[in-house]
């Protein structure tokens, strides 16, 4: 039985694919999901950001458990969360993903090759944040969330870690302005 929160919402836990999740009585069990999900990458990003940041240490196996966080969650799994009915009660996706899924998947896989690409560089820098994850001054952003994108995006094993990390935010902010429902 599900315990009474402060707001007097009933939580519960959901069941899906034999995994269980916190939910409400309104959020349904894929939602809860994609929750649960969301809030592990941004946990996990938030983790990356303070270490370039120098707000934290470098610590690789804690750089590369964070990243590896987001690869799983991303691609193929963060598409097959979103297929069809997209919009379920207590979901803030738009119905756009069911009209747009190509783009929806394009930055689904991004999102993972971009944490790949952060994995690798964890793997090679043990122990140090060196010099050549960082970015430089010519590795521009690349004209916010709502710019047009290049039909091949770069490729992220090229490209300093840190550069891989701001795209691979940009993308969760892209992925965001397009298929998230506005709040109110």
């Amino acid at each position: 039985m599900g315990a009474a929160s402060a707001t007097g919402t009933t939580r519960n836990n959901c069941n899906q694919d034999g995994r269980q999740f916190p939910c409400t009585r309104s959020t349904s069990p894929k939602v809860a999901e994609r929750q649960q999900d969301r809030k592990a990458m941004a946990a996990a990003a938030k983790g990356i950001d303070a270490m370039f940041k120098g707000a934290s240490r470098y610590d690789a196996k804690a750089f590369k458990t964070a990243v590896e966080t987001i690869r799983i969650h991303s691609g193929e799994r963060l598409s097959v969360l979103f297929e069809a009915p997209v919009i379920v009660e207590g979901s803030k996706a738009s119905a756009s993903i069911e009209a747009d899924r190509p783009t929806f998947d394009k930055l689904a896989a991004e999102l993972g090759a971009y944490a790949s690409a952060l994995s690798v560089a964890a793997d090679r820098n043990p122990a140090v944040l060196a010099p050549d994850m960082r970015m430089e001054g010519g590795d521009v952003m690349m004209g916010g969330p709502l710019a047009k994108r290049k039909a091949a995006a770069p490729d992220p094993m090229k490209m300093p870690a840190e550069h891989a990390f701001h795209m691979m935010l940009q993308t969760c902010t892209s992925c965001h302005a397009k298929f998230r429902v506005k709040g109110e």
